[in-house]
């Protein structure tokens, strides 16, 4: 509540969107990542972090960050332990943001 000033309409309208918009994000980071295509990656774990930030600190935001991070060098290397971790986070960020906002 507090990244959208208190707004839990705003916080649904968001976790809406969110539903169905992480897990196409992750399917294109995957894509990206079996296709080789940094840029493609980097846009791709940027907009994932950045969404899933609007949910507080999470694992979500933060793999996606390390996964940015990472590809930075114009590498995929090193990127399985983050994606793995990346890929069980976001169902349970689904589920968390699925729940009525405590105020």
């Amino acid at each position: 509540l507090a990244a959208v000033n208190g707004s839990a309409s705003l916080l649904a309208e968001l976790s809406a969107i969110f539903s169905s918009e992480g897990p196409r994000l992750l399917a294109q980071l995957e894509t990206a990542i079996q296709e080789a295509d940094i840029p493609g990656l980097r846009i791709a774990a940027h907009t994932l972090k950045g969404s899933a930030r609007y949910f507080g600190e999470n694992p979500v935001s933060e793999r996606a960050f390390e996964i940015e991070k990472l590809v930075a060098n114009d590498t995929i290397e090193g990127i399985e332990k983050p994606l793995e971790e990346l890929r069980a986070a976001l169902p349970q960020l689904l589920i968390a943001i699925q729940e009525p906002p405590s105020v």
